[in-house]
């Protein structure tokens, strides 16, 4: 209490609201990002598992992964995460868009 009557106490910088938003989505899309790799690496291993050689997550592979049905749960997933993440870039975009021309 001494601190704060003798103005001592260190001043903080609190961004503005909008610039924490964008933190925000920012923070939520790296996690995602990293459920989205835990999937790949599921995806992998259950490749390797079955005997099913697997190189790379192109199209083309991803079809061939969709008809076995232990599969096609982990390809839905991580389909399913894809689109989430493509999502939090456009409110990102937007976001930055709409930061842009409030301070500048």
């Amino acid at each position: 209490m001494d601190l704060y009557k003798k103005d001592y106490l260190p001043k903080s910088y609190l961004p503005p609201k909008e610039i924490r938003d964008c933190r925000d989505l920012c923070r939520e899309r790296s996690f995602l990002v990293g459920q989205r790799t835990a999937v790949k690496n599921g995806i992998r291993y259950q490749a390797y598992c079955l005997g099913i050689d697997f190189k790379n997550f192109k199209k083309k592979s991803i079809k061939m992964l969709k008809e076995n049905a232990k599969m096609r749960l982990l390809v839905e997933q991580l389909e399913s995460t894809t689109r989430t993440i493509k999502e939090y870039e456009s409110m990102i975009s937007d976001s930055r868009k709409q930061t842009r021309m409030q301070y500048s």
